[in-house]
């Protein structure tokens, strides 16, 4: 499973990874914040040793979101764009890599400070054409605002 870094514009001192399902923490580049964004892969925090884990179980559909559900993104994006701004790395994964990891990932990026565009471009850049293409969790991403 690869896992592509993403180019932060914001002048922060961690890192951002986005990627397919992990199954084990070697599988993954170094990590001290783990989401996993797939309600079809959710395996145990055992697997990854002294990583802190969150989970964010999504469904990959084109359909508006719970109220329940926007609040764990939500939570995570902002745990990633904390850990990020304190110079930790952050892996944000699904079953793909391309929408449910990339959702929670540019809401983290946006909250970071980095336009809407530019998002959306980065993370297109980094996981193909095919990146963050599901239109409601885009959509999500360009209305996620800084703090």
């Amino acid at each position: 499973m690869s896992y592509d870094r993403i180019r932060l514009k914001a002048r922060v001192p961690g890192a951002l990874f986005v990627g397919g399902a992990p199954r084990w923490a070697y599988n993954l580049p170094r990590a001290d914040l783990l989401i996993l964004a797939a309600r079809d892969h959710q395996p145990p925090d055992v697997n990854f040793d002294s990583i802190r884990v969150m989970r964010v179980p999504l469904d990959d559909v084109d359909e508006p979101v719970s109220p329940q559900d926007y609040a764990s993104m939500l939570a995570a994006a902002r745990a990633a764009a904390a850990a990020i701004r304190r110079g930790k790395v952050v892996v944000s994964t699904c079953q793909a890599g391309l929408n449910r990891s990339c959702l929670i990932a540019g809401m983290a990026m946006r909250l970071l400070g980095m336009s809407a565009d530019d998002t959306v471009n980065e993370l297109r850049r980094a996981r193909g054409s095919q990146g963050l293409s599901n239109q409601m969790f885009e959509g999500i991403v360009r209305r996620t605002f800084p703090l």
